[in-house]
């Protein structure tokens, strides 16, 4: 039950790290400052709320699945209050970043157009065929140049000097195809 505990807390802060970046992703630096503030000083709150709970049951061994118990509502809560505030976006801002990639007629399509946004370090593009986690596996800044011999070997296999990205492909919730995570191997 310890474990379980562990597992949906740490669950639960996972998703937290990805609404709190797509809520960052639509203020302006202001705005930015002020979630950041907000936000550790909400972490501080919870770690300590989380460590009251499971004070209930001192130095028992049920004492750390209270704690993570604890964690994770308190982290579920935080990540609807978040949740609520990307509703109040305004609709351009939302149509910007959809919470699905539109996707390819063919996997094969979606490995193509993918590999072309990432040799032009065009995360817009990418973000049509790939999930976030996918695009947020790698580097995006065009100042960083392009990997060397930077080549597309098959629909699902980028190649460079170095090493290769194998491309996982699936079809969305629409039944296109799309890009949803990366596997990096080092030469």
């Amino acid at each position: 039950m310890n474990r379980q505990a562990e597992a949906s807390a740490a669950a639960a802060d996972k998703e937290l790290n990805a609404v709190y970046k797509k809520v960052m992703a639509t203020l302006d630096d202001e705005g930015q400052a002020l979630l950041k503030t907000s936000q550790r000083a909400w972490i501080v709150y919870r770690d300590a709320e989380a460590k009251f709970a499971a004070d209930e049951m001192r130095d028992g061994s049920a004492a750390p699945m209270l704690y993570s118990g604890a964690l994770a509502s308190l982290t579920k809560e935080r990540v609807k209050r978040l949740r609520e505030s990307l509703e109040g976006s305004s609709d351009e801002e939302q149509a910007d970043e959809p919470s699905e990639p539109a996707g390819a007629e063919t996997a094969k399509k979606a490995g193509e157009l993918f590999y072309k946004a990432y040799a032009r370090h065009d995360r817009a593009a990418a973000a049509k065929v790939a999930t976030a986690a996918a695009i947020d596996e790698l580097g995006w800044d065009a100042s960083a140049g392009s990997p060397e011999g930077l080549q597309l070997m098959d629909p699902t296999h980028i190649y460079y000097v170095g090493g290769s990205i194998e491309m996982k492909i699936k079809k969305n919730s629409a039944g296109r195809w799309i890009v949803s995570a990366l596997e990096m191997t080092a030469d």
